[in-house]
This record gives C-alpha cells, structure tokens and sequence, in this order.
C-alpha cells in the first residue's frame, strides 16, 4: 500500500494473507470511499513490483437516532390484536366529517 506520510493510516495490510484491516473507525457521513493503492513485490525479487488500484465503499450504520418532523397522537383500541393498523388522531380527522367527534365512532379494530 501506497504510505503517504501526511494522509492518516486508515488501513493496514497483513503482508502474508493480504487482508485488509480498519486501522482506527470509519464515517461514511465524512468519507463514503477510500481510495487506495497496494503495491505488492516478491521476497525473492523485490524488483517485481505490481500496483492495483483498490476502492473500499464505507456502508451506512444507523449511528443517528431517527427523528419524526412533529409528535404524533395514536388512536389504539386496547382490544388490539398483534399487527393490527391503527390510525392518528389526524388521519381519523381527515377520514370523518368535523361535525363527528372521536367519542361518536365506534372503533372495532
């Protein structure tokens, strides 16, 4: 691999296997690929070089929690079963006339 004294080590070959390690922890939100370039000889003739070109895709972790836009209220019969849909108070708003209030349904969900 290719040592660049003023680029950080964010990888390490093992010389015999030639697996390729993490050094220290990866963003993807900071850096989404790495580009790198392994350069390999043999022992017995460290003059036979080969380079090849390596690109390492960092894949997104969920390290942030989910946030929604605004609260929600949920409507939920405590007969429910497992799976069962249930409705916010603004769908059930959007779904029934204004002149029906929530206490007039009855919800058999």
């Amino acid at each position: 691999m290719e040592h660049n004294e003023e680029a950080e080590s964010y990888f390490n070959i093992e010389a015999n296997s030639g697996v390729i390690r993490t050094m220290q922890q990866l963003d993807r939100e900071l850096t989404p690929w790495h580009n790198i370039t392994v350069i390999a000889s043999e022992l017995d003739n460290p003059s036979q070089l080969t380079q090849v070109p390596v690109a390492i895709q960092v894949l997104d972790v969920n390290d942030n929690m989910p946030e929604l836009s605004e609260d929600y209220d949920t409507i939920l019969c405590e007969n429910a079963k497992p799976g069962q849909s249930e409705m916010s108070e603004r769908e059930m708003e959007d779904s029934f006339p204004m002149d029906m209030g929530l206490s007039d349904l009855d919800l058999h969900m």
